[in-house]
């Protein structure tokens, strides 16, 4: 009859769809199997890897007031105060390879600089950080040094820690946390973190100048409550607290700014200025 077609004609195409679908399935179901053993082969491959470590010590003898000087690539920089007249260098050198002899002498083959020139002391720590295929190397440093020194610190990647030692202080991380404990500090002082937080915890001395800058992370200021220091803190976005003195605070925007003096004399100045993260400074 005109008009009529045969039945199941209009659907001679289903099982041609139905199979494609299956074969997209199917290939999912593969590239999945591929992805997750691929994930699995490199996490067994991670597990197996070893840690090896070596260190290395150089005590020097120093006059007066030393300068330490510190360049490290990536690793950890502890300052702590010890005897006069004397600069210890411990540098653990860590490494992690496919094996343990590889990893091993890569530990001791580290090259860390320790040179001595008057009172400067210059430790230079370069090598270090991710090697590629999984192995990786750092080196860090605890130096022993006269509580009255000035330090010259600077890190790519790693944790800066200042304890009980008085001088001028310049710190400078591409990646990480600085923290000083007990610290005292004199003249033009300056703390520059890329991304980390900054942990200050000391006194400023007469005269001192310090400057704090952060491209993303908080910075934590406490000072005794006598402190006589002219503050100008700002953030471009985050919050400042000032919570010990009638220091005015801010808000512009996504930020906030704090500017005025814990004390009607101020003797020190401090700076602070952060990109993106908050600022505190209070009496402790």
């Amino acid at each position: 009859m005109r008009g009529r077609h045969a039945p199941g004609r209009g659907r001679r195409w289903l099982p041609w769809v139905a199979g494609g679908c299956l074969l997209m399935v199917g290939l999912a179901v593969l590239a999945c199997a591929l992805v997750i053993g691929a994930l699995a082969g490199l996490a067994i491959h991670f597990a197996n890897f070893h840690e090896a470590q070596s260190t290395l010590t150089r005590t020097l003898d120093v006059t007066g007031t030393p300068r330490i000087v510190v360049d490290g690539q990536a690793g950890d920089v502890t300052v702590v105060a010890g005897p006069a007249g004397k600069v210890t260098v411990e540098a653990t050198r860590r490494a992690r390879a496919e094996s343990a002899d590889i990893a091993s002498h890569a530990a001791q083959n580290i090259a860390v600089d320790i040179q001595q020139s008057g009172a400067t002391v210059t430790v230079r720590a370069r090598g270090g950080g991710d090697t590629g295929a999984g192995r990786s190397s750092a080196v860090d440093l605890t130096i022993t040094a006269p509580a009255r020194s000035n330090l010259d610190l600077h890190a790519d990647t790693g944790d800066v820690s200042v304890s009980d030692v008085a001088g001028m202080l310049n710190i400078t991380v591409g990646a990480g946390n600085v923290r000083l404990t007990g610290a005292t500090l004199a003249g033009a002082s300056s703390v520059d973190v890329g991304t980390g937080d900054v942990m200050l915890g000391g006194q400023l001395a007469p005269g001192a100048a310090l400057h704090v800058s952060v491209d993303s992370g908080d910075v934590d200021v406490t000072l005794p409550l006598a402190a006589a220091v002219s503050l100008d803190a700002a953030t471009a976005q985050g919050e400042v607290r000032v919570p010990s003195w009638p220091v005015p605070v801010a808000r512009d925007g996504a930020g906030a700014s704090a500017r005025g003096q814990t004390a009607v004399n101020p003797n020190s100045m401090l700076i602070i200025r952060v990109d993106t993260g908050n600022i505190g400074v209070s009496a402790g």
